[in-house]
């Protein structure tokens, strides 16, 4: 948020006039909230323009038991809890995040400010655009990738672009779905992201591949191949006029988390990477890790983000552990936040009820390693990991179909 523009009233926009300097704006600008405040006190803009300029005039304690009154008076209310995060973010309390959604929300607005250098608007933003933006990629099996093959099938693949109102560059926020294809909890993201200013791309990376999901088959689709899709929508992003190239963060959820984590090892990128884009940032929701790649430690030069629940019993954390360890130990840009108590999409508003599906294909007890000629390896059998290995397998018991206890907390993650 820039000194020229701060939305903080319910019926527009307050301007920085010529000549004016910044305490007289603040002057007008406590007279407008306390207008806006006095007609009418429940509504979530007046109480977000007050919290806004008591922060501005150094009164943070008080904007954030504002925030906090407003919570209690409304917990669902998103715009309070924004509100909330962003001020425990500036006035150096992350602890104090209230819950483990609100500090997503306080993460998110943490890339936004990383992004964007100002302070998001106490507001949600108006979406003036959806599209659907296509673009060319191909599909490879892991061998193929690993080996640098790009002679895959070609595929047209598609995704739905959101961007704010105006005409200016934005940041802007690829989402990876999981082995369930586009769920509620990526676009509880796309919502999130889209209330701060940003722009959204969620790739569908199923659907041109004539994929429904790939729960109870994970060999359907390479645990490589959205890699591929993932780098050419960033090129295909890269050029839109409302985009701004140099601020688009990849963040990606269970399959697609690790997608998102491996697409920012230099290897891939050299061999897949159109040239002169990058993406920004790298996030990572409860990612597989399990598998070692030759050269994984090799990442490029920018940050890396990973979020995992120590309960999860779909995804295990603890390979993400091992390589965050290896990644600091090269001295690279990546932090693993760990949240008790978690399990598998935690961050899904819809999923505060357990699910225990019967058939869902896990592989948290495999321990992958790439070896010759792109080939997948399970490191204790040293046998061959393919497709075709039975499940019940005392060769290789890694990989299950067995009834999962719960694919979302163990506990409530909103109380």
């Amino acid at each position: 948020m820039t000194r020229q523009t701060l939305k903080n009233t319910p019926n527009g926009w307050i301007r920085l006039r010529p000549g004016h300097t910044w305490n007289e704006w603040l002057a007008h600008a406590q007279k407008a909230a306390d207008k806006a405040w006095r007609l009418d006190p429940t509504l979530p803009p007046s109480k977000g323009a007050r919290a806004a300029v008591l922060m501005f005039t150094g009164r943070t304690h008080e904007a954030i038991a504002l925030s906090e009154q407003q919570i209690a008076m409304n917990p669902s209310e998103l715009i309070a809890r924004h509100d909330l995060a962003a001020l425990l973010l500036f006035s150096g309390q992350p602890e104090r995040v209230a819950n483990r959604r609100a500090q997503e929300i306080a993460f998110a607005i943490a890339i936004f400010l990383a992004l964007v250098a100002g302070t998001p608007s106490a507001s949600i933003a108006q979406i003036a655009r959806t599209k659907v933006l296509t673009f060319p990629s191909v599909t490879l099996t892991d061998q193929e990738f690993l080996t640098g093959r790009k002679d895959g099938k070609s595929e047209t693949v598609g995704g739905v672009l959101r961007l704010p109102a105006g005409t200016g560059k934005v940041p802007v926020a690829v989402l990876l779905h999981g082995s369930g294809g586009i769920s509620s909890y990526v676009t509880d993201w796309e919502d999130d992201f889209n209330a701060l200013g940003m722009g959204t791309f969620i790739i569908d990376s199923f659907s041109p591949r004539g994929i429904v999901n790939t729960n109870a088959d994970q060999f359907v689709l390479g645990r490589l191949a959205m890699i591929v899709d993932a780098y050419n929508a960033l090129e295909a992003l890269s050029k839109h006029p409302r985009v701004d190239p140099s601020r688009i963060v990849l963040m990606g959820f269970s399959r697609g988390g690790q997608t998102a984590l491996y697409a920012s090892v230099a290897r891939f990128q050299r061999t897949y990477m159109p040239a002169g884009v990058s993406f920004a940032a790298y996030v990572t929701m409860y990612a597989q890790c399990g598998t070692t790649f030759r050269d994984d430690d090799d990442m490029v030069d920018r940050p890396v983000r990973m979020f995992h629940g120590i309960d999860d019993n779909y995804v295990s954390i603890e390979p993400c552990r091992a390589y965050a360890a290896r990644l600091k130990a090269k001295g690279r840009d990546v932090q693993l936040t760990e949240y008790p108590g978690a399990g598998h999409v935690f961050d899904g508003k819809a999923f505060k009820k357990p699910l225990a599906p019967p058939n869902w294909q896990t592989m948290r007890h495999c321990t992958l390693a790439e070896a010759d000629a792109g080939a997948i390896f399970n490191a204790k059998s040293g046998q061959p990991f393919t497709a075709s290995d039975p499940v019940s397998s005392s060769a290789r018991p890694c990989f299950t179909t067995r009834m999962l206890p719960g694919r979302c907390a163990r506990r409530s993650l909103t109380s």
